[in-house]
């Protein structure tokens, strides 16, 4: 997910607590997005790390997207 592009980092996750927690390893899965609620302003999809699975929420604000939530997924 880091790829070692801060500034393009920086744009999607504006937290920097929650760029500190993600994984160098992080991918996301080729599976569907799921809308979070009614209206589409929040969605979810699978990535994947070397630990295991993760789930990934984003936010639009605007024309923008910016990631919100993420954390491993509990198995």
């Amino acid at each position: 997910m880091t790829g070692g592009d801060g500034g393009a980092l920086g744009g999607l996750v504006p937290d920097p607590g929650l760029r500190r927690m993600l994984p160098r390893t992080l991918r996301a899965e080729p599976a569907c997005d799921a809308a979070d609620g009614p209206g589409p302003e929040n969605v979810s999809i699978a990535a994947s790390a070397a630990e295991g699975p993760w789930q990934l929420t984003f936010h639009r604000a605007g024309t923008r997207w910016r990631l919100v939530r993420a954390g491993p997924v509990i198995q």
